[in-house]
């Protein structure tokens, strides 16, 4: 979940932290592992993390320092169970005001979200974050859970680090002592798939073991899309790409296509380079990348990498996302110059990474004979295009409008030029397709017809899907581009 804009600045939004869905309120149980309980909680620990126990309360910690050399930590604070007085809500406030004044969460009021009542228990989060000026971003969220006339809280705390899925594991293991003849455990749901990172980047590498993703049984009858919520306040260059205002900084999505192989090993081996547009793709490596599994609903795998390029000594943030469903594979790049602007973006990247979910749609059928026969032939339409020229030194740019053509085959290929687009004697049939795209891959591509749709796939390093009507009466509009059949 993502609280409410209300409660702080839409760039200060702590992403999703505790899920009230995943609290499991149990009655009494037998616990033989000592470091699973306390208090009235059974859990189950953070795995490799240091356990604290001191004034009453206990602490499970991580720290290291990332791929920047920025010191990162995440803790989990659970608090020792109090007589409660007043309502969840009152509880919660009550707790949360004990943590501001020891300046770990903004003063004043933070939207509240309140579960539905399990068990006679009732759990409220909220969530904050805190800036230190040019020291650090810290990152918290509270869970107050309130029945039987007592208390517990659940604290988690990040600076620079994604901690997401062990809080998540965490809070999801958790269970509470009650009386013996209370109902059987219930579970709130299983929205998983609904975490998100909650800071900004990821050392912690566990549980990204190489292995085959495996696909559904009709994911090859599937094609799937990337949805999310776009930046704020950026600028969009394209088509899914976009850069941020007021510092230096980009993110952009490549869309879902299909892969061959073991592509969590290639994500891993070559972070899928060949996949990025030449413009944003590193070329000198500062270090080993370092991983972290995400949750993506709708996807069977998304894995972040956090990366540094070396320019001239001058370390230049990223970071990568591969989203796997079925045969497909999507990719979010995001890069800066500096480290002072992606600590600037990671709050817009985090929120688009925290907005992404999967949609899996049935696949297009094969082209007819007939649908191909009705598409093909050569369209012409007038489209602005980018000259860049050298005159003098500095050299010279500008957008003109100049011919711009779509030549579709009958089989199902596809080309596109500027300017013109020779056929031989007028003949598609004798357009040489095959080599247009060994030489022009990003202007090639397919196309199929599904009922009153014309859906076109260009290749290239950034692979670019365009659905649109069927041609009527020779007439074809693309892109906001009107193309009349020649």
């Amino acid at each position: 979940m993502i609280l409410r804009a209300a409660a702080f600045p839409k760039s200060k939004i702590l992403l999703a932290l505790i899920l009230l869905s995943l609290l499991t309120l149990d009655v009494a149980r037998s616990q033989t592992d000592h470091d699973g309980t306390f208090d009235i909680a059974t859990f189950t620990p953070p795995t490799g993390w240091q356990r604290v126990n001191g004034n009453g309360n206990l602490l499970y910690q991580v720290s290291s320092k990332n791929f920047l050399g920025i010191q990162t930590y995440c803790q989990i604070v659970l608090f020792a169970s109090r007589s409660s007085a007043g309502s969840p809500q009152d509880n919660f406030l009550t707790q949360w005001r004990a943590i501001a004044a020891k300046g770990l969460a903004p003063p004043g009021q933070p939207a509240m979200d309140t579960g539905q009542p399990a068990n006679g228990w009732t759990g409220v989060s909220g969530s904050g974050v805190v800036v230190v000026p040019n020291t650090a971003r810290i990152d918290m969220g509270l869970l107050t859970v309130t029945g039987f006339g007592r208390f517990i809280s659940v604290l988690a705390v990040s600076s620079n680090r994604n901690c997401a899925t062990e809080v998540k594991h965490f809070v999801g293991s958790l269970s509470l002592q009650v009386s013996g003849d209370a109902d059987p455990p219930v579970n709130a749901g299983q929205s998983a798939g609904s975490a998100a990172p909650w800071s900004s980047l990821s050392t912690n590498a566990a549980g990204t073991q190489t292995q085959q993703v495996a696909a559904d049984v009709d994911s090859d009858n599937m094609t799937h899309t990337l949805q999310y919520t776009p930046p704020a306040g950026a600028f969009q260059a394209g088509a899914d790409d976009y850069s941020f205002n007021g510092f230096n900084g980009s993110l952009r999505i490549y869309q879902f296509r299909s892969y061959s192989g073991n592509i969590q090993q290639q994500f891993q081996s070559t972070l899928l380079k060949e996949w990025i547009d030449p413009v944003h793709r590193e070329q000198n490596l500062g270090g080993q990348p370092t991983y972290q599994r995400l949750d993506v609903p709708g996807a069977q795998l998304a894995l972040a990498a956090t990366f540094a390029e070396n320019l001239v000594g001058i370390p230049k943030p990223h970071m990568r996302v591969l989203i796997v469903a079925g045969r497909e594979a999507a990719i979010l790049d995001a890069s800066s110059n500096r480290v002072q602007s992606w600590q600037q973006a990671m709050p817009a990247i985090n929120a688009v990474i925290s907005s992404m979910h999967v949609q899996a749609s049935a696949a297009p059928p094969p082209l007819s004979l007939a649908a191909g026969k009705s598409v093909a032939g050569l369209y012409m339409g007038t489209k602005v295009k980018y000259v860049a020229t050298m005159m003098n030194i500095t050299g010279h740019a500008s957008y003109n409008t100049a011919l711009h053509f779509y030549l579709f085959s009958a089989d199902g290929r596809v080309y596109r030029a500027y300017d013109q687009l020779p056929v031989p004697g007028g003949e598609i049939s004798r357009f040489d397709f095959e080599s247009a795209a060994r030489t022009n891959p990003i202007n090639s591509g397919t196309y199929t017809v599904d009922g009153d749709k014309l859906i076109i796939h260009m290749m290239g390093t950034t692979p670019e899907a365009i659905t649109t009507d069927v041609p009527r009466d020779g007439m074809v509009k693309i892109s906001s581009v009107l193309y009349k059949r020649q």
